[in-house]
């Protein structure tokens, strides 16, 4: 959408600001996006994008282009003081999207940016926020240009998408708390001639410090040394080549020809959380929310899952289609994925980073067997990728799922937790679709499902709820039947889409036997199901999100 009117100010146009922009014109929602920078990052930054994320910009139609550039992490290297173990995520993480995809920040950045110019929409740089003030549900802004003019915008909603640093967060009061971690670490962006090719990144630790190495791209690729002997940053020796070279000899890495022009530099690690996530009309969202150690990738990951689960609520708020109490679902979701992601990632830095004889004991020894089990890094890599974040507390999420023992099955979905890409085969073609097609739309999704085919059984509780559609949620909502293999069709008369459930892994995977209903959310999570099938429980909960 243009910004001459906007509703939304987004304070920070790194990867969680972008995105955000991008959801929101999705929604049809009027914005300003601004930076304090004088441009874009040219710093690699963040690099590696999960599975959910990849499902959030296949969403936001830039899926190609981030898969054109980049390349696919083969695995890690856990490499001991007597063995190296390799493991992968290969065939092991639910989702199309089953890898972790190696791309820079700075080109993640251009092209979330260069799909917001084909809307004619620009990052407005050199605009810095200067003070704030919430009255009347409205935000008065002073943004100071880069010409040196002030001016002073008004809007519904201020998200700060601006960093560790954050003056949206500190304007609002909002408490960061957390810590930082004792060591100074090294970072270099080289191009390498390895003697003997590294497959995939590589994690290793000795009383030297962790050590890290993740591939960029041909021969480039990202060392990170933790440097325990350096106390204070006087005593920081330069951050050059020959710096890089040396760290690299002493902590046994091996290379033909190492070339650092890219990027060097040094770094401490922290790790915080914000207080709260929403203050009235100000959001905070990535790294204004939540900063932490980068093992695992995980940073840029969350900020973008922020924004995925803010857009939708503030666009049917905006709307009046929703109330105002919607967006504090924001809070109690996110909120608790931030402080999770942040225990994490604090606890492999500890465990890691740790001198204590029994934990090294058990990084050398345990560790390793562990490493080798499919269970165990099925269980790791479904953690990183993101689709097992699970909002099964929230209060706008609703479950009134009864199964039977029809069949056993290894893999159960609940309320409140991302639903998989279902195949399905439209009723009058033979091209099948998938469900996530069906969640490019911006609105709710509710699936009608007819159960496990039955003579006795009829379609008038499903029908009774399509009228309900008809009369009251056809602006917020789309419907579809979607029936078992078996089930004869030839007595549907509503002209809505009609599809068939293929090889009924739907049915299955829900142990669908009687007629039953799902609700996704537009971020591709089910806020409420029912089975069997029951009206009065869905009338109830669309009465609390949308009407209440």
């Amino acid at each position: 959408m243009s910004s001459d009117s906007p509703e939304v100010l987004i304070v920070g146009a790194g990867p969680t600001g972008l995105s955000l922009a991008l959801q929101l014109h999705r929604y049809k929602i009027a914005f300003r996006i601004i930076d304090q920078k004088k441009g874009p990052s040219t710093e690699s930054r963040a690099f590696g994008i999960h599975a959910r994320t990849l499902e959030i910009f296949d969403q936001l139609g830039v899926i190609k282009e981030i898969l054109r550039e980049g390349q696919s992490l083969k695995g890690f290297n856990y490499k001991t003081v007597k063995r190296t173990i390799h493991f992968s995520a290969e065939g092991l993480i639910q989702s199309k999207y089953g890898f972790i995809w190696i791309l820079a920040q700075s080109k993640i950045e251009s092209i979330l940016a260069a799909k917001l110019s084909e809307y004619g929409i620009e990052v407005e740089w050199e605009h810095q926020l200067e003070a704030f003030h919430e009255k009347n549900n409205v935000i008065h802004c002073q943004l100071n240009r880069g010409d040196g003019e002030g001016e002073e915008e008004n809007v519904h909603y201020l998200i700060g998408c601006d960093g560790a640093h954050s003056k949206v967060r500190e304007g609002a009061g909002i408490r960061f708390s957390g810590g930082t971690y004792p060591n100074f670490w090294l970072l270099a962006d080289c191009f390498i001639d390895w003697e003997k090719k590294i497959d995939g990144g590589l994690i290793r630790f000795d009383a030297q410090g962790l050590t890290g190495f993740i591939p960029l791209g041909e021969h480039l690729g990202r060392l990170m040394f933790e440097l325990p002997a350096v106390k204070t940053f006087e005593d920081l020796p330069k951050p050059d080549l020959n710096l890089v070279r040396k760290v690299m000899v002493e902590r046994g890495f091996k290379a033909l020809k190492v070339n650092c022009d890219e990027w060097i530099t040094f770094f401490k690690l922290h790790h915080k959380v914000a207080s709260h996530f929403q203050k009235g009309n100000i959001f905070i969202a990535g790294d204004a929310a939540h900063i932490h150690s980068p093992i695992g990738a995980l940073g840029m990951n969350t900020g973008i899952q922020d924004v995925a689960n803010l857009a939708w609520k503030l666009s049917l708020v905006l709307k009046e289609k929703a109330p105002r109490k919607l967006l504090e679902s924001y809070n109690s979701e996110r909120k608790k994925v931030g402080a999770n992601v942040v225990k994490f990632t604090d606890m492999l830095m500890r465990f890691f980073r740790s001198s204590n004889p029994y934990l090294i004991w058990l990084k050398e020894y345990v560790l390793p067997f562990f490493l080798e089990k499919k269970v165990v890094r099925k269980r790791f890599f479904n953690k990183l990728s993101g689709i097992n974040i699970d909002y099964s507390g929230s209060p706008i999420v609703n479950d009134r799922w009864l199964t039977s023992s029809w069949k056993k099955v290894d893999y159960r979905v609940k309320a409140g937790q991302r639903i998989d890409n279902y195949q399905f085969k439209p009723l009058h073609f033979e091209k099948c679709i998938y469900l996530f097609d069906l969640l490019k739309s911006e609105n709710h999704q509710l699936l009608l499902l007819s159960g496990c085919p039955d003579e006795r059984l009829d379609l008038v509780k499903l029908k009774n709820i399509y009228r309900l559609w008809m009369d009251e949620y056809r602006d917020v909502i789309d419907v579809h039947f979607i029936f078992h293999e078996q089930y004869a069709l030839n007595s549907i008369e509503y002209k809505t889409s009609i599809f068939i459930d293929y090889e009924n892994k739907l049915h299955s995977a829900f142990e669908c036997e009687k007629p039953g209903l799902i609700l996704i959310r537009p971020d591709g999570y089910i806020g409420f199901r029912s089975h069997p099938v029951d009206q009065s429980y869905l009338e109830e909960y669309l009465f609390d999100i949308f009407k209440m």
